[in-house]
């Protein structure tokens, strides 16, 4: 059984590579959202050089074990961030055009009402228990409308 495979099924995360805690601390340094070109440029910067298959196998890697957040953003392709649960919660905007994500906050307690009373009524007519959700509008920004 390979040292992955023990990793996994012992509840173990695996082993932390020089590769992951790079990559990882780019996150902890940038509180935002980064596609993996980010993330390459950024570790780089850092005086790490990695290779783009390298970035994308961690980055899936720490999404997997839910240490980061992934989250498509149209063409642009997929962007990243934490996995704070504890943060505040919040919900994102995405333009169609630039794939830029736009984190708000402003109306998360009446959303949350809102979801509070959906999911209720979707576990009672289905008998799905929910244990998370997101939510996102896709659009075009300001920066793309001009």
């Amino acid at each position: 059984m390979s040292s992955g495979r023990k990793a996994k099924e012992s509840g173990r995360i695996g082993r932390w590579t020089p590769q992951r805690l790079a990559i990882l601390n780019v996150f902890l340094q940038n509180a935002c959202h980064l596609s993996a070109e980010d993330v390459y440029l950024r570790v780089r910067n850092n005086g790490t050089v990695l290779g783009m298959a390298t970035i994308y196998r961690n980055l899936e890697f720490l999404c997997s074990n839910r240490l980061l957040r992934r989250y498509s953003s149209g063409n642009a392709g997929a962007k990243y961030e934490l996995n704070d649960d504890e943060a505040a919660h919040h919900h994102h905007m995405v333009c169609r055009i630039c794939g830029n994500l736009i984190d708000y906050s402003e109306f998360v307690k009446r959303e949350l009402s809102l979801i509070d009373e959906i999911e209720k009524e979707l576990e009672k007519n289905y008998g799905f228990k929910i244990s998370s959700h997101q939510l996102e509008f896709r659009g075009v920004c300001g920066d793309c409308r001009e």
